[in-house]
């Protein structure tokens, strides 16, 4: 799986934390998403990581990204102070223990955003990936209702690299 999410592109070492693996594997959604156009991200601008501001891993993902192309497109981390601003991100990170996830999931769902967290039972409450660790791996699991919701059109390659689950959390 991370050969094609992460290691083959060189964005890991062969002995990555789970934040580095985290920050590759949000970098590397923006090649299997496909999102709808919107006036606060319009179809040719940068790809945007989002986070909610003070998150710890911030400066992973962004020595993660810095200086990568997705699609000939830059791609930056922005950290947003509210749920307004998570309509000009294309991704998502909400930390475990974000208050009222489903809300706020729901909201971006509006905004065709890719919500992401390591929160356990974060698909059942409408987010489109959850992590998950499994045998000491960090995996992803992915909700193809809420990606529908959302407007987001998930590559078949991505999916098959998917484990399957509930959102239960295996954390």
């Amino acid at each position: 799986m991370l050969g094609l999410l992460g290691s083959a592109t060189g964005l890991l070492p062969a002995a990555s934390s789970e934040a580095e693996v985290k920050a590759a594997m949000l970098y590397n959604f923006l090649k299997f998403v496909e999102w709808n156009p919107t006036a606060a991200r319009p179809v040719d601008s940068v790809f945007v990581i989002g986070l909610f501001a003070g998150d710890s891993l911030a400066p992973v993902i962004e020595r993660t990204v810095s200086g990568k192309l997705v699609l000939g497109r830059p791609v930056t981390v922005r950290e947003i102070e509210s749920v307004q601003a998570g309509k000009a991100v294309h991704v998502l990170f909400l930390r475990q223990g974000v208050p009222a996830v489903r809300e706020l999931v729901q909201q971006l769902h509006k905004f065709g955003t890719l919500t992401v967290s390591d929160a356990p039972r974060f698909m059942e409450a409408g987010g489109v990936i959850q992590f998950t660790v499994v045998e000491n791996r960090v995996r992803f699991m992915i909700n193809q209702e809420a990606a529908l919701k959302a407007g987001l059109k998930i590559s078949s390659r991505l999916l098959a690299l998917s484990v399957p689950g509930r959102g239960e959390g295996s954390q």
